[in-house]
């Protein structure tokens, strides 16, 4: 998925986008698991 988003960018940028593409995953990981956790854990004492 990587190579697709950075095959139209330009040499000269490609790194910043990388960068942008990498931190943008990141969060998106981080904030999946939070939600993932906050969901598990307000279930979790109802049972």
């Amino acid at each position: 998925m990587l190579n697709a988003v950075l095959a139209g960018i330009p040499i000269p940028t490609a790194g910043l986008a990388a960068g942008i593409v990498s931190k943008a995953i990141q969060l998106g990981s981080a904030l999946g698991v939070a939600v993932i956790g906050t969901l598990f854990f307000s279930i979790l004492p109802c049972r």
